[in-house]
């Protein structure tokens, strides 16, 4: 009766851990390096972490019990594309803007720069690349964290508004 209990379970248990596990592949290390190293890939964002506590608490009164607070879940069409020169930038803004502009367009992170400076720095089993844009002005720093299995953190910090992170990974350019 023991073995028949513990067979039982085991077939309940180990289903749910296998669907609970992760079905996205990324990109191999070699490639994350290739694409990091020639400064043509695509960053897709998955979430968004605003640092605002008045939006992460009006988000978590309007999500269910039990979901994750503070972290918001993003379409596949976020993102930037770098292209050597050229960083194409379509991300959504969650936070206070201490400017704000009439037009709501303008309030997401939507712009194409081709004056921008790039800096690497390898670690062993990441990249840290810190991306300054030159010629839009609300725009401080871009902070790239890439980690060799392809999946990668962006911090923005702003003049007119609060930072804030996205995590994603990293894609061949498009």
């Amino acid at each position: 009766m023991k073995k028949l209990c513990i067979g039982l379970l085991m077939g309940l248990f180990i289903p749910c851990i296998i669907g609970c596990s992760s079905t996205v592949n990324y990109a191999e290390a070699s490639k994350v390096i290739d694409l990091v190293e020639q400064d043509n890939y695509t960053f897709v964002a998955t979430k968004a972490y605003p640092m605002d506590q008045a939006t992460m608490n009006i988000l978590g009164s309007l999500r269910p019990t039990g979901s994750g607070w503070g972290i918001l879940n993003l379409d596949y069409v976020y993102g930037f594309s770098l292209e050597h020169t050229l960083i194409k930038v379509d991300l959504p803004y969650f936070g206070r803007v201490f400017s704000p502009t009439i037009d709501p367009s303008k309030n997401s992170v939507k712009f194409k720069s081709k004056n921008i400076s790039i800096l690497k720095k390898k670690n062993k089993n990441r990249y840290y690349v810190t991306l300054q844009i030159h010629d839009v002005q609300n725009i401080q720093t871009m902070y790239l964290d890439i980690f060799n299995n392809g999946k990668a953190r962006l911090s923005i910090n702003f003049t007119d508004r609060q930072p804030i992170s996205y995590d994603g990974y990293i894609d061949k350019g498009l």
